[in-house]
């Protein structure tokens, strides 16, 4: 989880965020996070906790199975944002459920 953590914190320490994409958030706690800047980002065993200047904290937790890619902006404007080719699960997983735009 750290590693994971220390490359979140390399992509969004100190930035703004400008956008996000999110299928589980109500609009009050997007608008609260957009323009915000991230404070930190934090491991508490298999959690990882962004901390927003917002006074929002993100907790996520990746199970078994998650991940956390990081795509540049041009790599993710283009389309070319897409995660690799892996083994086909039996139960098929949701897709990507928040993506931060800086």
């Amino acid at each position: 989880m750290r590693r994971a953590a220390d490359k979140i914190a390399e992509a969004v320490l100190g930035r703004s965020i400008i956008d996000l994409q999110c299928k589980f958030m109500k609009n009050d706690m997007r608008e609260k996070i957009i323009g915000s800047k991230v404070l930190s980002v934090d491991t508490y065993g298999k959690n990882i906790i962004l901390h927003f200047s917002s006074n929002i904290y993100l907790r996520n937790h990746m199970m078994m199975w998650g991940k956390w890619r990081i795509y540049t902006r041009t790599e993710y404007d283009s389309g070319k944002a897409k995660p690799p080719v892996r083994v086909k699960w039996k139960k098929k997983l949701s897709k990507t459920r928040l993506v931060l735009i800086t």
